[in-house]
């Protein structure tokens, strides 16, 4: 074989291996870029899904607190359920519902220049009470006032501290704790009779009254979506809502409606099969 040709074959080899190489990236670039559009086609779907069935559970909701009489809390059973509701296909959608309004509200934009105070000072004596565990007990939405049946004995001793400066404070938010201990749930008379029968002035009693609820408006959301399929997990979504009561006039005077702001719906990636849900004790 002559010089020439020898010259041409050793060219020729690294020419073939870098048309592989070439060849190679190409198809790999075409086929993330493939990826990438279904994974962003995929997302699209995704969130359409997710909108279309939060709104649908939005209005099942609403639908729900108008037609309950009384309280949102005695509308639940003992496990915190608000209903069933068989859907299309035979899926069954359970609503639960649980009192969000335990915590001490630490957005306090907007509120009137008393309430301001009252929760300015209300938040200064939980973290001074409880630095490490302060942020757990507080939330950004919802009214002013806290729930005597969920929030925790610093938050009390927190809102009648900054009602009192911090006389009898402790009183009260020891009886209302025993009371919540030894029947297990504070009706609105309930609250009112230990604020009537505190050491408190009359001006702190409103104050309490306006700091402290039996009746939460704010209410932590579960929809748990089960197809009723063999070993197909059910479907969960969260979110709040804040129910508020209105009543209507005229000949409908004693008619009780309702109002609800929904918000914060979030999908819960994994989902324990019915059996397995713990749910704790609901007002």
């Amino acid at each position: 074989m002559s010089t020439l040709a020898r010259h041409r074959g050793a060219f020729a080899l690294p020419l073939a291996l870098l048309l592989v190489v070439v060849c190679t990236t190409m198809l790999a670039v075409m086929l993330q870029r493939h990826g990438a559009d279904q994974r962003t086609a995929q997302r699209q779907i995704d969130a359409y899904a997710f909108g279309h069935a939060t709104r649908g559970l939005s209005e099942a909701l609403n639908l729900l607190a108008q037609r309950k009489q009384g309280t949102i809390g005695q509308a639940l059973d003992r496990d915190g359920k608000l209903a069933d509701l068989r859907v299309a296909g035979g899926e069954v959608l359970s609503i639960y519902l649980e009192d969000g309004q335990g915590p001490a509200l630490s957005n306090l934009s907007g509120l009137g220049q008393e309430n301001f105070t009252l929760g300015r000072d209300l938040l200064r004596r939980l973290v001074e009470a409880s630095p490490e565990d302060a942020t757990r007990m507080t939330r950004e939405e919802g009214p002013l006032s806290v729930s005597v049946n969920t929030a925790p004995e610093a938050v009390l001793q927190a809102a009648l501290g900054a009602i009192t400066g911090g006389g009898a404070a402790s009183g009260l938010a020891g009886d209302i704790a025993a009371r919540r201990r030894a029947e297990g749930f504070i009706d609105e008379e309930g609250l009112r009779n230990l604020i009537s029968g505190s050491e408190l002035s009359d001006e702190q009693k409103q104050r309490a009254h306006a700091l402290l609820t039996a009746t939460p408006t704010l209410w932590r959301v579960r929809a748990v979506l089960d197809s009723g399929r063999v070993r197909a997990q059910p479907v969960e979504y969260r979110a709040w809502a804040i129910f508020v009561r209105a009543r209507a006039g005229g000949d409908r005077a004693n008619m009780v409606q309702r109002s609800v702001a929904i918000f914060g719906w979030e999908r819960v990636a994994e989902v324990p099969y019915p059996d397995e849900m713990p749910m704790g004790d609901a007002p």
